[in-house]
């Protein structure tokens, strides 16, 4: 197996579970310190970009030329200019912000376990927030994409975990599948259809898949993968990675294939072009920061 894998960042203090990339330049976030640290990717050097109270959970990069910062623990999103580094509190009143994207002119939140299960949009421009759904169960991830903002829930008592989308220019969500007890990722793959990460299905409960959208119906093409923290495409490729370190390939109707590990716990992980940035801590060490740099060209199993 060949998994090249590069350490861009190791520091004994810091959990950064937050990351956004744009414009070749690298954020991560760091909960239990508030500081937000900005890579150049070309170059690799680090700097400091703005310091906010601990709680830091969600970055992302908008464009005016802002970061914006999600603090879970203040319950409030910052607006850093990149380019004055004057920063200003842009939004207030959320359970949590656990979860941050940036798409045209507006910014969509949402709040992960014990949180309001609700997705917000955030107008830009006048600083408008507003709901676009609640009682949605536990917002676990959010996916900007051009053909719609995807939104994949857990399960509550009385409702089971799901997979949602808020099509271009709509104001709510539209319920894709559900009958899951946990929905964790979602993207849209180049087939044009959704791909997306979920465990308990209705037909096998103990059934952990990344599954296909076709024509209303999930269908778990590619199956057992343990808690994938990211997934990205290369080409036709599937790769991911789990909350074990794991890292994964996935093909059709075959169980997930190893590619290795990476020895972390991982929390997030971000695509840039053949590139897959995954934020982790070491196992045992909560307190201890990592980012790695994973060459989806170069992974490849046996």
């Amino acid at each position: 197996m060949t998994l090249d894998a590069r350490v861009l960042y190791a520091h004994e203090t810091g959990n950064f579970g937050a990351l956004a990339a744009h414009d070749g330049q690298l954020y991560a976030g760091c909960l239990n310190t508030g500081r937000v640290l900005v890579f150049d990717l070309a170059t690799g050097r680090e700097r400091l970009v703005f310091t906010d109270a601990p709680g830091v959970t969600s970055l992302a990069a908008g464009p005016d030329r802002a970061l914006y910062v999600g603090n879970a623990w203040r319950k409030h999103i910052v607006r850093c200019a990149l380019g004055t580094g004057a920063c200003e509190t842009l939004a207030t009143g959320f359970a949590q912000c656990v979860h941050l994207v940036a798409s045209g002119e507006a910014l969509y939140t949402g709040g992960g376990v014990g949180a309001s299960h609700a997705v917000y949009r955030t107008d830009l421009r006048v600083k408008k927030k507003t709901s676009l759904g609640g009682k949605l169960g536990p917002v676990i991830s959010l996916t900007d994409d051009p053909r719609g903002l995807l939104v994949t829930t857990n399960s509550t008592r009385t409702q089971p975990g799901a997979l949602w989308r808020l099509a271009p220019g709509a104001d709510t969500l539209t319920r894709l599948a559900d009958g899951f007890r946990f929905c964790r990722r979602a993207l849209w793959g180049p087939d044009g259809a959704v791909y997306f990460a979920a465990e308990g299905a209705p037909e096998d409960p103990s059934l952990s898949a990344v599954f296909r959208l076709v024509e209303g119906e999930a269908r778990a093409v590619y199956a057992r993968c343990f808690d994938p923290r990211g997934l990205a495409f290369f080409g036709a490729r599937l790769v991911g990675v789990g909350f074990d370190g794991s890292v994964f390939e996935v093909s059709p109707g075959q169980p997930a294939r190893a590619l290795g590990t990476l020895g972390v716990s991982i929390q997030r992980a971000v695509q840039v072009g053949a590139t897959l940035y995954v934020s982790a801590y070491a196992p045992r060490r909560h307190d201890k920061a990592l980012i790695f740099a994973l060459d989806l060209s170069a992974a490849t199993g046996s």
